[in-house]
């Protein structure tokens, strides 16, 4: 463990008008350890009582008990026990007058003493020397750091407001240290919460013991909870009218985003603390449909779930309630109108691509691509190809390999072919199962184009 740090300045501050009167003439100050003999020599002023000043640095903690031996080579000493207790030093006779060896009793060190100090004090004279050594009894092993930590803090804050805790150690040795969980470092903390939590603090004193502190500081629940609720765009919605509650805006508001909107009130509970308290508006969402791609004449239906009232109308003329079903021989948008499941009004469109396919595929993707064929097998490029039935103005817009992890091996939108090589790497790819992306350009029977995208895999060996 770490030992205690005195200079000999702060002690003089500190016990100096306490002593005044009863001390002698100080001159000489060391440092003394357990176990250890520390010789002295020094003079000593005619016509004065001189001592010399030891501080005392255990190699633990604080001892429980002391004794002091001394051998004086010449003229008479004694030795006096000074223990500092809450910034108070108190004395206590070690030896009495003597010269040559002399061994002391065993002295208990009061409770709650944070230093010790000896002072060997000299008869009148001119020249003294000898040597001094204090044995230390200590706490049973594990006993030593006995530290604890009390702290003052309020028991409820308001959410937000700042607030002080005040920490005291208690059977600490030495200096003690503060360090706070927001990094706050001495006595105090100056802390803030939004919700009932803990304020925790670790101190450590000068011999390394330390101890951790916590209280739990309430900060009330709001006096009201709104739960989320669920409208459709356009409603006009009344805010609640209760306890008080202050609005930012206007009593009412109309549903006009897709996304969820909060407004929020201010209000006061009994003890004086406010709180911002929302009001969750959550518009009614569609329900999601997705575009289908097919061969002519090929049947689509398009349904929907959860919804009711359902009507559809396809630009080839085709419609019907609840649900379509058709065969399209070219690409077609549909509308469709429906309530959802808070009963809201809903709209939408979807499409069917449609083109006039060769067995029925679209398109053309080889399910494997050997590394170093020759070019004249025609199996050294990965390439995909439109069906050659694929009427009208449908393209490929671009092709890209990834790895299993979705790295980027490969993107062109010439599709000229790929040759099994990373491109960040310009090396070949190990054998294995490779992703294939294409993006398709396709009209989407209104007069414009769309974009779809289909994946698949491809095996590659050597």
């Amino acid at each position: 463990m770490g030992k205690t740090v005195l200079t000999i300045f702060s002690f003089l501050i500190s016990t100096t008008a306490t002593w005044a009167q009863q001390l002698p003439q100080i001159v000489r100050w060391d440092t003394l350890y357990c176990g250890v003999k520390e010789q002295y020599v020094y003079d000593a002023p005619n016509a004065a009582v001189t001592a010399a000043a030891f501080v005392l640095r255990p190699d633990q903690c604080m001892p429980l008990r002391l004794r002091v031996s001394q051998e004086a080579y010449s003229i008479p000493d004694s030795i006096a026990y000074a223990f500092r207790s809450n910034g108070q030093w108190q004395t206590q006779m070690g030896l009495p007058w003597h010269s040559g060896y002399k061994l002391g009793n065993w002295v208990n060190v009061p409770d709650g003493t944070d230093s010790i100090m000896l002072l060997n004090i000299n008869n009148l004279g001119d020249y003294t020397r000898g040597w001094v050594m204090v044995e230390c009894q200590y706490p049973p092993a594990g006993l030593c750091c006995t530290m604890g930590i009390t702290l003052n803090a309020p028991e409820k804050v308001c959410p937000g407001d700042e607030f002080v805790v005040e920490a005291s150690a208690t059977k600490g040795s030495g200096q003690v240290s503060y360090v706070w969980a927001n990094g706050d470092t001495g006595t105090t903390c100056v802390a803030s919460i939004i919700q009932t939590g803990s304020v925790n603090v670790t101190a450590t004193d000068a011999y390394g013991c330390t101890a951790v502190g916590s209280v739990v500081v309430s900060v009330p629940d709001a006096p009201i909870i709104f739960e989320p609720v669920t409208a459709c765009l356009g409603d006009t919605l009344s805010l609640p009218d209760t306890m008080g509650i202050v609005w930012a805006i206007d009593d009412s508001f109309v549903v006009v985003q897709q996304n969820s909107v909060s407004v929020i009130g201010t209000i006061a509970d009994a003890i004086g603390c406010d709180y911002e308290i929302p009001f969750t508006v959550a518009p009614s969402q569609r329900v999601p449909l997705t575009d289908t791609m097919v061969c002519a004449g090929e049947a689509v239906e398009f349904a929907l779930s959860g919804a009711s009232n359902s009507h559809w109308v396809a630009s080839d003329g085709n419609n019907m309630t609840e649900a379509l079903r058709f065969r399209p021989m070219e690409s077609t948008s549909v509308i469709v109108s429906y309530s959802d499941q808070n009963d809201c009004p809903q709209g939408d469109t979807v499409y069917a691509f449609v083109a006039q396919c060769y067995n029925d595929s679209l398109l053309y993707v080889p399910n494997i691509f050997s590394l170093g064929v020759v070019e004249q097998e025609g199996n050294n490029l990965f390439r995909v190809f439109l069906s050659p039935r694929v009427l009208g103005e449908w393209s490929i817009e671009s092709v890209s390999i990834h790895d299993r992890w979705g790295g980027l091996l490969y993107d062109s939108r010439s599709n000229e072919g790929w040759d099994g090589t990373a491109r960040t790497t310009s090396q070949p790819v190990q054998a294995g199962v490779y992703i294939w992306v294409v993006v398709l350009r396709a009209p989407d029977g209104d007069g414009g184009f769309k974009r779809f995208t289909l994946r698949g895999d491809v095996t590659v060996v050597k």
